[in-house]
């Protein structure tokens, strides 16, 4: 007996005109519950579909199927824990299309950008918006490292971020405007920091140690770059270093 690759139920029936199963590339079988949710899917992330599965694989499906689980938690934090209104369901999508595997959400607020009503979204990434207008595809993308400076002015919900190039004021933050500014502000220093213990890191990981210098001021003593007093006083000053 067979197993639906996606929620593994056993499969009674996997051919003929009254079978509820669909066959994929592979010769597995996806149940029609699954074949709904991965058609889903498909329709959120854009992809064309012509109804068959017959050419993805399992992994395929089950990866879509693991989008699909992304996607409502997603949705279902937007909606619930941030009180993102449905009706921006079109921005919710697009929000989801660019976000990466590991990006996080530290908050999210209806708001306004541009005169366009919309989600701004903070992640532990970067800044993002995206507009509820159809024809706009892609939201507006803000790498916390290009920001200079935050303000806020709280009794208009008002929350200005200024860039090397441009200047973004998303006013209406309808959702704890100032817990939004207090968290932009709190992912930017922490993406500075992160950048300055790398940038350390990689100074001490290229910083010769004091034994890796006594052994190069051994070779230019044997190869006669130094004399032997040079050597030995260069060594007692490197000794006290320890």
């Amino acid at each position: 007996m067979e197993n639906c690759i996606g929620c593994l139920v056993s499969l009674k029936n996997v051919s003929g005109f009254f079978s509820a199963t669909e066959e994929l590339a592979d010769n597995t079988y996806l149940c029609n519950g699954c074949g709904a949710k991965t058609r889903d899917i498909l329709k959120i992330i854009d992809v064309f579909h012509t109804g068959s599965f017959q050419n993805y694989s399992s992994f395929q499906v089950q990866e879509l199927l693991a989008k699909g689980i992304r996607f409502e938690k997603f949705s279902n934090q937007l909606v619930e824990k941030y009180n993102v209104l449905l009706s921006q369901n079109s921005a919710i999508k697009k929000l989801f299309n660019v976000l990466w595997d590991n990006e996080n959400i530290v908050h999210a607020s209806n708001a306004v950008y541009s005169n366009n009503f919309g989600v701004l979204v903070v992640t532990d990434r970067r800044l993002m918006f995206m507009g509820a207008d159809l024809e706009i595809k892609l939201p507006e993308i803000i790498d916390y490292n290009e920001i200079i400076s935050v303000d806020l002015v709280a009794e208009m919900s008002h929350i200005k971020v200024t860039t090397s190039e441009n200047i973004f004021n998303f006013s209406d933050v309808l959702n704890e405007a100032e817990k939004c500014f207090a968290e932009i502000e709190k992912q930017i220093e922490l993406v500075k920091d992160k950048k300055l213990t790398e940038a350390r890191s990689f100074h001490n990981n290229n910083e010769p140690s004091l034994f890796d210098i006594l052994e190069r001021l051994g070779s230019f003593r044997q190869n006669g770059v130094i004399t032997g007093t040079e050597f030995t006083e260069q060594k007692k000053k490197i000794l006290e270093q320890l």
